[in-house]
């Protein structure tokens, strides 16, 4: 319990931002919906352009809290995993090192993920330039493509957030740039042990297992808080039309974002961890080489003292 709260304890900054990237990304888009176009196909341009632009804002400010995250949680369970005393203020530090080098692997990822999603948006953008009085079928055959685009690009975010998945912790554990740690989590999950069997597989079965978790605890979050109305009224009626009532209001709203990535994020980034060691031990006998390693230590120390 005392190493959970001081997961959760080094985490609370990180959090904020990714609460503040998803405020912005959720105020920005009641206003993409407000749109003076009449045509469907016009009001798809106009939503296509705003949530690049709130994307863009959001996205970094994102990709910074997770990384931060990912970075203290790295350090925090290798110290753990490695019997060593976990120290949150010294991984907090370390992570503060890394963050420029996380936050550049994460953004790296999320292009490779949403590369071709981008892409059809940008398609889906063009279709809407096309004249409605061109009669070649150009427009919807652009859009079509693009439709089928956001389709395979999805597939493929999948493909990469899973293959890729072990890129903070090797970061963190082994010090490589994002390219060459990239390169290392594909090399680590398409690996076979002794007994032709893929250590990869606990990253798809870690995947859906984050994935259920973080559905319950958000339904759980939501029906707790809606059960919670009472408050929210109050709040509301405290103080109207004050910028304290409003503050209040819009922070208890966000009480239950906050507490879905507080834990969601931690525990994703614990179980990339467990499965970066358990795929080494499995695939390069990285138990052997810790032993190793620690039995020429304890020799050395005892020649010295004879």
């Amino acid at each position: 319990q005392a190493l959970a709260w001081t997961f959760l304890r080094q985490t609370i900054v990180p959090t904020l931002f990714c609460v503040a990237a998803w405020l912005f990304v959720a105020h920005y888009l009641g206003v993409m919906f407000n749109s003076k176009e009449t045509q469907p196909w016009r009001q798809a341009g106009e939503l296509t352009i705003k949530l690049a632009m709130s994307l863009g804002v959001a996205l970094p400010i994102f990709l910074i809290g997770v990384s931060w995250i990912s970075a203290i949680i790295t350090s925090l369970a290798s110290d753990w995993i490695l019997d060593r005393v976990p120290n949150g203020p010294a991984a907090s530090a370390r992570a503060l090192q890394l963050l420029p080098r996380m936050t550049a692997a994460m953004t790296r990822e999320a292009l490779m993920c949403l590369g071709a999603c981008l892409i059809s948006l940008v398609l889906l953008f063009v279709s809407q330039l096309i004249p409605d009085t061109d009669s070649t079928g150009y427009s919807g055959a652009i859009a079509a493509v693009a439709v089928i685009g956001l389709i395979i690009g999805f597939l493929i975010a999948i493909y990469v957030f899973v293959v890729h998945s072990l890129v903070p912790s090797i970061i963190v554990v082994e010090g490589l740039k994002a390219g060459a740690a990239a390169k290392r989590s594909r090399t680590l999950l398409s690996s076979v042990d002794a007994k032709r069997q893929n250590p990869g597989q606990a990253s798809l079965i870690l995947l859906s297992l984050v994935a259920l978790f973080g559905l319950g605890g958000t339904v759980v979050a939501w029906y707790t808080f809606e059960s919670l109305a009472s408050v929210s009224d109050g709040l509301k009626n405290w103080m109207p039309g004050t910028v304290v009532n409003v503050l209040a209001t819009a922070t208890w709203e966000l009480v239950p974002v906050f507490l879905v990535l507080w834990l969601i994020l931690p525990i994703w980034a614990l179980g990339t961890v467990a499965t970066y060691y358990a795929t080494r031990v499995r695939v390069e006998g990285y138990d052997i080489d810790l032993l190793a390693a620690e039995v020429a230590q304890q020799d050395k120390r005892a020649r010295f003292e004879i």
